[in-house]
């Protein structure tokens, strides 16, 4: 939730509805919310990252660098902590 309004925040009208690459886009919650979902499934998160690292800088991958590490991380930490 709040990697979506994060993504929002920084990457509004970044990337374009309709890109070649992917359906992913910043524009709006509800497709944060997707995109975030996303790549955090590791689901083509790293042609999203290059996307947008083409569009604004480099420094956009630390974003999903984070958004990976820590995403994973809670996931891992639920995962354990029902086992």
């Amino acid at each position: 939730f709040i990697v979506a309004l994060l993504g929002v925040a920084l990457f509004w009208g970044v990337l374009p509805d309709q890109s070649t690459v992917s359906r992913m886009s910043f524009n709006g919650f509800v497709k944060a919310f997707l995109t975030s979902f996303q790549v955090l499934a590791v689901d083509g998160w790293v042609q999203t990252m290059y996307l947008t690292m083409d569009l604004t800088n480099a420094g956009s991958a630390i974003f999903f660098v984070l958004q990976q590490l820590l995403g994973n991380f809670v996931l891992l930490s639920l995962f354990l902590s029902i086992l």
